[in-house]
């Protein structure tokens, strides 16, 4: 099984820093254990060749693979899906 190391863009960390501490808690504990393989509700996005999200609840964490690396982009409510 390969390890991942996970990397927090600064956009994704103030992202959780926005949500209330429970919530962003919940998101990070997830986060985390795809460091052991990519466990959790994980779908490859379609016409991107890296790129990836985890569904936690009402949330969508985006993040890409490069490597060995999980670059985690955005943490955002469903509704507001986008890198931007």
């Amino acid at each position: 099984m390969t390890q991942y190391e996970i990397v927090f863009l600064p956009r994704a960390e103030r992202d959780l820093k926005s949500l209330d501490i429970v919530t962003a808690s919940r998101i990070i504990e997830k986060i985390e254990t795809m460091s052991n393989g990519l466990a959790g509700d994980v779908i490859k996005l379609t016409g991107t060749e890296k790129s990836y999200r985890l569904r936690v609840g009402r949330y969508r964490v985006l993040f890409d693979m490069e490597g060995n690396k999980l670059l985690i982009q955005r943490v955002r409510p469903r509704k507001e899906n986008t890198y931007d």
